[in-house]
């Protein structure tokens, strides 16, 4: 009895205690109350932006004039003047938005290149790689983060870029060849903030450059991947999954392993499947792990400029970033009246941030800008 006694004391103390408290106050009619604690720190973001493919180059490259591209990427990019976009993905090779297929080591068929002497990026000179150095010239805090597509098609099991999985022989190979890459955008003065080992990784598309690449792979690959950049004194980090949000699944297994996790700094998603929660799942079993948002495109499906801007501010703006996303990236730049240009394979009614009506000369900004 005493000892109840005691707690409803303790409890009668509590409640007066609380009552006590000062109280925030109430809203009026048609106000809203935002109470701010500044003590309180979430993730630290890296950035927004888009992915300069190589249609988005080509178009900012041969459709616009020189002083035309200048103002356009200062738009896009000055963080005073523009809009102040401060990061971009870009394929390292052929993705679906592209003017042919190629990789940094393409051989002819039956013919292999282990010691990557054939390495080079010279189809990213012709277009992806001045956009990048304007584009850094205007903002050079930029953060660029490179995907692949597919490896080349003598590193593949079906020795050719469209699905198929990594030979088995092929993963020290493909090892140097991130090294490589990264070292090659290095010497046109272009740091490489992150790649990604697989652009999704569970998808082996039919008409396009894609492979699959298993979370053990993934795994044994960001081992090799992260030595390779340890030893040669680079930080470009290695981010994993590159996928949908419902193959969260993916990231946590790979970054469960000790080895891997040494290397990769954290988990990327796509948003065509699944629920931005996922990333908060993610997060929950590795804290320490930077969580990121690489793909979503917007297209002709999407019932117009209203319906896109309000889904990206529900699902990205305030989605990605509540659930712990540091970064969000949108698909395609720019691209033309006609979804492209492109060869055929993969999204055939895609938008960009921007259309740029070849015909015309005149630039839309879409829901995405």
């Amino acid at each position: 009895m005493q000892s109840r006694r005691q707690g409803e004391k303790l409890v009668a103390a509590l409640w007066l205690a609380f009552t006590l408290l000062p109280r925030p106050p109430q809203a009026a009619a048609g106000e809203v109350i935002i109470e701010i604690y500044p003590t309180q720190t979430f993730q630290r973001m890296l950035g927004f932006g888009a992915a300069l493919t190589e249609s988005s180059a080509w178009l900012l490259q041969n459709e616009l004039t020189e002083s035309q591209r200048t103002n356009l990427l200062a738009e896009l990019f000055d963080p005073t003047q523009g809009i102040g976009l401060t990061l971009l993905r870009h394929p390292m090779g052929s993705s679906d938005f592209r003017l042919e297929d190629y990789t940094y080591d393409d051989m002819p068929p039956g013919e292999t290149d282990f010691a990557l002497t054939n390495f080079n990026v010279s189809r990213d000179e012709l277009w992806i790689i001045p956009t990048l150095q304007e584009i850094v010239s205007i903002n050079p805090q930029i953060a660029i983060v490179g995907s692949p597509w597919s490896p080349p098609a003598w590193m593949k099991t079906t020795t050719n870029l469209y699905g198929g999985r990594l030979r088995t022989d092929c993963y020290e190979a493909l090892a140097q060849y991130f090294l490589k890459y990264v070292q090659a955008y290095s010497n046109h003065s272009l740091h490489i903030h992150a790649v990604t080992l697989q652009n999704e990784p569970l998808f082996e598309p039919g008409d396009y450059p894609g492979m699959y690449l298993s979370p053990t792979g993934a795994i044994r690959l960001a081992s090799l991947v992260g030595s390779c950049f340890q030893s040669n004194g680079l930080d470009t980090e290695i981010w994993i999954c590159d996928h949908n949000w419902d193959n969260y699944g993916y990231a946590i297994e790979v970054l469960n392993d000790s080895e891997a996790r040494a290397y990769v700094s954290g988990s990327a998603f796509h948003g065509y499947a699944g629920d931005v929660l996922a990333q908060t799942l993610v997060h929950d079993q590795h804290p320490d792990k930077d969580v990121h948002f690489t793909e979503l495109s917007a297209g002709d499906w999407s019932g117009g400029f209203a319906s896109i801007l309000e889904y990206d501010a529900l699902n990205l703006l305030i989605g990605v970033t509540r659930n712990w996303g540091s970064s969000i990236l949108k698909w395609n730049l720019v691209l033309d009246q006609n979804h492209g240009p492109k060869i055929a394979g993969g999204c055939v009614d895609c938008t960009g941030v921007l259309t740029l009506d070849t015909s015309s000369g005149e630039i839309t900004r879409n829901a995405d800008y």
